[in-house]
């Protein structure tokens, strides 16, 4: 497909894989913009968050494949960027309060628990939540270390620090199906290219 202006575009679908397929409901009632029969226009269908919820990311494979066999699905996975729990003292791991204002909070504690650390409270906001001085005061009194996504410390900005020492957890995607960060984007490059030239 060309848009207005004569570049080559591709039309590429996400689906979040912990979202099971019975939750699937159109605005404004749910979360989805356009039913399945969409692919019908989709180059490639993007499956994210699979390593977090492999029972749903296979029915949600199935459902497409059963559609459209020949609809290449790439499975996505998410994890931390290389984290570990912070230390107490004696060196023993601690658990931590793990704060979010984001679309999918379960996702996020989920990677946590993936990567080893206890979550002991959860803090969660509304999607796009303005921090106010009450929420900050609420999480400095919580007595355990903190831990955060990288949009919410963002969103914190300079108020960040008077938390003070705040894990930031910095999301890594790859290719869940063969464990690899580098070969998803050159599989993509190559594949909208080849359908460039069709």
């Amino acid at each position: 497909d060309r848009d207005v202006t004569g570049v080559q575009t591709c039309a590429l679908p996400i689906f979040d894989a912990s979202v099971p397929y019975s939750r699937m409901k159109l605005l404004p009632c749910g979360r989805f913009r356009e039913d399945l029969t969409a692919l019908e226009r989709a180059d490639v269908v993007l499956l994210t968050r699979t390593n977090l919820a492999p029972d749903s990311a296979l029915i949600w494979k199935r459902l497409i494949k059963d559609r459209y066999p020949n609809l290449p699905i790439f499975s996505i996975g998410i994890r931390t960027r290389r984290i570990s729990a912070p230390l107490a003292p004696d060196g023993r791991a601690q658990s931590v309060a793990a704060f979010c204002g984001i679309g999918n909070p379960d996702s996020f504690f989920r990677v946590l628990e993936e990567a080893g650390i206890d979550v002991a409270k959860r803090f969660v906001f509304k999607d796009h939540h303005r921090f106010s001085e009450r929420d900050i005061a609420v999480l400095k009194g919580c007595g355990l270390p903190l831990v955060t996504t990288e949009k919410d410390a963002a969103r914190l900005g300079e108020r960040l620090a008077s938390l003070g020492r705040v894990l930031v957890v910095r999301p890594e995607i790859y290719e869940a199906d063969r464990n690899d960060e580098t070969g998803l984007w050159s599989r993509l490059t190559s594949l909208t290219e080849r359908q460039a030239q069709e």
